[in-house]
């Protein structure tokens, strides 16, 4: 595959990856402080015991989101560089890929896990919250994209 396409491809899945992830941490922060008496506040409380027992992150987590951070820097400083070594470049991508697609799958798996701990009526509710806001944020987006 062209190497240029391989580029254009990491850029666009680290951009929804940090939109993702992004999202994730904003929702999770805000609905810290969910009202008691709130219709999601059961979940809420169960979801947001503490930074160490958050669904989707960990220390293990933590720990290779840093090395995906460290790796996209890596790779823009080695774009800046002149003459492109492709070499390094193609090495970059290939560890930032490789990591990316392990810290994916950790995330799926702890909030596989946290589904599992939850009553089917916390999950839907928990659950189906984080999918209108989602929904909600792709709205706006498309707003803003369409003025």
């Amino acid at each position: 595959m062209n190497r240029r396409w391989l580029i254009t491809l990491l850029l666009i899945s680290l951009a929804f990856n940090l939109a993702v992830l992004g999202s994730y941490i904003y929702f999770t922060n805000t609905h810290r402080s969910a009202r008691p008496n709130s219709k999601y506040a059961p979940a809420l409380r169960r979801y947001n015991r503490g930074p160490s027992e958050n669904p989707a992150f960990s220390d293990t987590t933590r720990a290779l989101w840093r090395e995906f951070s460290d790796l996209k820097a890596e790779f823009m400083k080695e774009l800046a560089k002149d003459p492109l070594d492709m070499d390094a470049l193609d090495d970059i991508l290939a560890r930032t890929l490789a990591n990316q697609a392990i810290l994916e799958n950790h995330m799926a798996e702890r909030l596989i896990r946290h589904r599992q701990s939850l009553t089917p009526e916390e999950a839907k509710e928990f659950y189906t919250q984080r999918y209108e806001e989602i929904v909600q944020r792709q709205k706006r987006r498309r707003q803003l994209d369409n003025e």
